[in-house]
């Protein structure tokens, strides 16, 4: 296993994520936030950093009955879906 691009990317980025914000909001006027509000970044986005290097990055596929999902709703929201 070659590390040296995974190094050549950290010191490049400094460990720093794109981030982004995803804002949640009480209706479809989006006048009014549901809870407040915070910076994300997604684990997908760290592979993208590596392009143009020799890392080698790759994925694992299951058929979803076999994967934990976390439920992210609460009762009230997903009684309204």
């Amino acid at each position: 296993l070659n590390l040296q691009p995974y190094l050549d990317t950290l010191t490049k980025t400094h460990g720093a994520i794109p981030e982004f914000v995803n804002p949640k909001y009480t209706d479809a006027s989006k006048t009014t936030f549901k809870k407040p509000t915070r910076l994300e970044c997604m684990m997908q986005d760290y592979p993208k950093l590596l392009v143009g290097s020799d890392a080698k990055v790759g994925f694992t596929q299951m058929d979803r009955f076999i994967c934990f999902s976390a439920v992210k709703n609460n009762v009230e929201d997903a009684a309204k879906k």
